[in-house]
């Protein structure tokens, strides 16, 4: 065993209120669309309880938006811009797992939206994640996963997820 240099850490992050304020996003965008969701914010995964409507119905809206122009615009969420820069400085390795669609337009979108939201503010290179891989609206994230721990080592691999069904795969 080498003393030399160690394999820096793959870090995984989820896109959607981990990166990128979705929430905030998608609210903002249910407002302009007439609806008055729960102000306590939403209390689990399925939406239609805090937008006050049926579950398919939900599952409409969360793919209209994902469709629309705003998509593309969601904001980063407070400090993810400062810490996926401190993760980058300091050589580890930076990847995205994120269940938001596979449609050219939704995938170019959030391509422009991560480049834009974690671009530089001075001069430099502009962020390149090693790999931002795109699934299926509401797919599990196993096999994405499974694949990663295929080429990396486990012990050199972090996910920061939030929603405790991915985080426990």
């Amino acid at each position: 065993e080498s003393c030399g240099a160690r394999e820096m850490t793959r870090v995984i992050f989820d896109c959607d209120d981990v990166l990128l304020d979705w929430n905030g996003a998608f609210l903002t965008w249910l407002k302009g669309r007439g609806f008055n969701p729960d102000p306590a914010g939403p209390k689990d995964w399925d939406l239609s309880n805090w937008i006050r409507c049926k579950e398919h119905e939900a599952k409409d809206l969360i793919e209209r938006f994902n469709r629309s122009d705003r998509f593309e615009f969601i904001p980063a969420r407070p400090g993810a811009k400062s810490a996926v820069w401190a993760l980058h400085n300091a050589g580890h390795k930076i990847s995205v797992l994120t269940s938001c669609g596979t449609t050219t337009r939704i995938t170019e979108g959030r391509w422009r939206n991560l480049y834009r939201e974690f671009a530089r503010d001075s001069a430099g290179p502009p962020w390149n994640p090693s790999t931002v891989t795109m699934i299926p609206l509401g797919a599990s994230k196993e096999r994405s996963l499974y694949e990663m721990c295929d080429r990396y080592h486990p012990s050199n691999l972090v996910f920061v997820e939030d929603n405790l069904k991915h985080a426990m795969t």
